[in-house]
């Protein structure tokens, strides 16, 4: 049985982000030239926040007074806030995406989610993963079963985890294996380095790798948390940039930021918010077509109970990878046909 995501300690996130960031130009310098059955070259890292992040505090609709009525000292100042446009901007603690954003590279898919939102963690989770509907018990993969369509290499593995021993739903396929690294959470960066060119040095097919974050889940005092979670995050991702400007990387590496589902408009009794629906999701790269994606939801439409319509399913996100990254047709891995939307040239 597949076992479901494993996610690790915030400073540890770090630390992997780091070895992810190493491990890529060393497994993808070795792969076959561009326009190679499954996409070349070309890979994919999914980030997942696991817990369930707060889009609206992280994607700010600064200039709509009903964020603020609902939020109360939880909503983000909006002097505070840093713009994308007239209407919606960062979480001051996302200066570095925001930098990303000014030069093209961050594209934010608003609203983003799936018809009848499941409430649990491990239930949405699957779904993600799945790429399934709501209530439909997944075996694989939406990763997995774009692997299984790739030519042999060999027993190499094609996608890793970076955390525990346990593969996600999200890379198992039927044939194709994905190998996990087993990194323990206080592993130095240059211990991984080492740790993951031993495991992928004969690994010349890799097209994804996962890495999870935990503590997203804010039900209580969620102002600091989550800003020491997007602080943490923000530099996660400069770092992992930096790291693949460096080595030539950037044209060939595509990162995709999601959670599990969104939280609800209304601040709690605790400080905090409850398990919403619709959520952004982050694609960052140097071939995003950047800036601000879908329909963005009408908190004046919000649910009785405070969550977010969805506007985007997150399956049209998923086409769009699969078609216009890897260059594969979408369809038969999503079992249904899903429009890509705009996000990529």
């Amino acid at each position: 049985m597949v076992a479901t995501p494993v996610s690790i300690p915030r400073r540890a996130f770090l630390k992997s982000a780091a070895a992810c960031a190493a491990l890529l130009p060393a497994a993808l310098g070795r792969e076959r030239a561009a326009g190679a059955q499954g996409g070349g070259e070309r890979a994919l890292v999914l980030l997942e926040l696991c817990g369930g992040n707060d889009g609206l505090n992280t994607v700010v609709p600064y200039a709509d007074d009903a964020y603020y009525r609902a939020r109360g000292a939880l909503a983000v100042p909006s002097r505070e806030v840093l713009a994308l446009d007239d209407r919606t901007g960062l979480h001051p603690e996302l200066a570095g995406v925001k930098r990303l954003f000014d030069e093209g590279m961050v594209a934010i898919i608003e609203g983003v989610g799936y018809p009848g939102a499941e409430r649990s963690h491990i239930l949405s989770a699957e779904v993600w993963h799945g790429a399934r509907p709501a209530g439909a018990r997944a075996t694989t993969g939406w990763i997995g079963r774009f692997l299984d369509g790739l030519e042999d290499e060999g027993g190499a593995p094609r996608a890793v985890a970076m955390q525990g021993t346990r593969v996600p739903l999200a890379l198992a396929g039927e044939k194709r294996r994905a190998a996990a690294l087993g990194l323990p959470p206080d592993t130095r960066p240059e211990d991984c380095l080492a740790r993951a060119a031993a495991h992928l040095a004969g690994a010349p097919g890799l097209r994804a790798v996962h890495v999870s974050m935990a503590g997203f889940d804010t039900h209580s005092c969620q102002a600091r948390r989550h800003a020491f979670l997007l602080r943490e995050l923000d530099q996660a991702l400069c770092a992992f940039f930096a790291t693949l400007k460096e080595r030539g990387l950037l044209e060939r590496v595509l990162l995709f930021v999601y959670s599990e589902f969104g939280r609800r408009l209304p601040v709690n009794a605790s400080g905090g918010t409850e398990h919403g629906a619709a959520n952004p999701v982050l694609v960052l790269g140097a071939r995003v077509a950047g800036g601000l994606h879908g329909a963005r939801p009408r908190l004046a439409d919000a649910a009785e109970d405070g969550a977010l319509a969805v506007t985007t399913d997150f399956r049209s996100v998923y086409a769009t990878l699969l078609e216009r990254w890897f260059r594969v047709p979408a369809a038969p891995i999503l079992g249904n046909a899903f429009a890509p939307l705009g996000f990529l040239a």
